[in-house]
């Protein structure tokens, strides 16, 4: 019976791949909402991107993978050394940016994705329910009407579903939502005293209880602001207020909608400030839009930002503490690309490239100096 079953699952797994080489063939690209959802099939088995690649091969379709940058062979020396080759030391000592789309990191085998205890044990979610990630972590759950959730590293949300009720209570972190539409169901994220609002739509939220950072991938949100019910003094506090409040603040808009934004539009969100959307709507072109959204591909993005910064957000992927300890280091220039559960491959070349010294202050601790020349 297990060679029956073995063998039926193959076949399934043969259909479904042929069903996504035939989309990947057509002349329209993938929506947000199809791009997801062939990543999480793609991670869900080693056996359907077998079958995907051996079925390109076998069609002579082997370009259309190759276009999303899906490798069908290996490349030698793993991926530390792949993404490593990525990078360029002209100019600001920076590299040309490269579009990844996260079947990249599926394909070579990105380990974050999934795991027992923070990932989903079944395709579809209806009802209650707390997520979260650890640091370093991504994972995406699947809601029983076809949206999809990604969380980032060190995220937690809180998801209130029902046959009347889409919400989502963010707690901490940050988050990618692809929403299926449903006009008799807005799809609500609330984090802190702001909710976003939608209907069928993508956007991404993060949370770092200041503010919200809304980017909206596809269609329109409404952003406004909840009630003020109390102040939180701890995070565990803070985290057990809007558990207990989930219910109540998710079933209204609040107060007047503070802004609108559509399709590749950014915004810093600052519920009850005199000025709630401080620094304007951003409308970024389309390489700002993927280097934002790279983490879902399991990739950080860089493209001249100072080391400063670039420190600031690899330190959220990594349980290390990496501290600047010179500051006479902290403007170089920094770009390239690299895998989020490389953390050494950006020390390495930070120290090979950048004449950055990486120290190890012990197992937990590095501290960055510019070298000393031994002449």
């Amino acid at each position: 019976m297990g060679n029956i079953y073995d063998l039926n699952h193959r076949r399934d797994a043969e259909v479904k791949a042929a069903g996504w080489l035939a989309r990947l063939d057509n002349e329209e690209p993938l929506t947000p909402k199809e791009h997801s959802e062939l990543c999480i099939w793609l991670n869900s088995s080693t056996e359907h991107r077998d079958a995907l690649k051996a079925l390109a091969r076998f069609s002579g379709q082997a370009n259309i993978l190759t276009e999303l940058s899906i490798p069908l062979e290996p490349r030698q020396g793993g991926i530390g050394n792949f993404i490593a080759a990525g990078f360029s030391w002209a100019g600001f000592r920076g590299v040309t940016t490269a579009v990844v789309f996260c079947c990249l990191g599926v394909v070579l085998g990105f380990s974050q994705w999934g795991g027992d205890e923070f990932g989903i044990s079944s395709p579809m979610v209806s009802g209650n329910g707390v997520y979260q990630t650890r640091v370093g972590e991504q994972n995406a759950i699947r809601l029983a009407d076809g949206s999809v959730i990604e969380l980032n590293t060190d995220s937690h949300i809180q998801v209130d579903y029902s046959a009347q009720n889409r919400a989502v209570k963010l707690l901490r972190g940050e988050a990618h939502f692809s929403v299926s539409k449903d006009k008799s169901r807005p799809f609500e994220v609330s984090a802190g005293q702001g909710m976003v609002r939608a209907v069928g739509t993508a956007f991404a939220v993060r949370f770092d209880r200041q503010a919200l950072e809304i980017t909206v991938t596809e269609g329109e949100v409404a952003l406004a602001e909840l009630p003020i019910v109390a102040s939180s003094t701890s995070l565990a506090e803070d985290q057990s207020l809007n558990a207990e409040l989930g219910d109540a603040t998710n079933k209204t808009l609040g107060n007047p909608v503070a802004a609108a934004l559509v399709e590749g539009q950014s915004a810093v969100f600052k519920p009850h400030s005199p000025t709630p959307v401080p620094e304007g709507i951003l409308s970024l072109d389309k390489d700002d839009l993927q280097k934002q959204m790279a983490w879902r591909s399991g990739m950080l993005l860089f493209t001249g930002e100072p080391l400063s910064e670039v420190i600031d957000e690899i330190n959220r992927y990594t349980a290390l503490a990496i501290e600047i300890a010179d500051p006479d280091i902290g403007d170089i220039r920094i770009g390239g690309q690299f895998n989020i559960s490389d953390i050494d491959v950006i020390l390495n070349v930070l120290d090979a490239k950048f004449n950055v010294g990486v120290i190890y202050i012990d197992e937990n601790n590095i501290q960055l100096a510019a070298k000393q020349n031994n002449n």
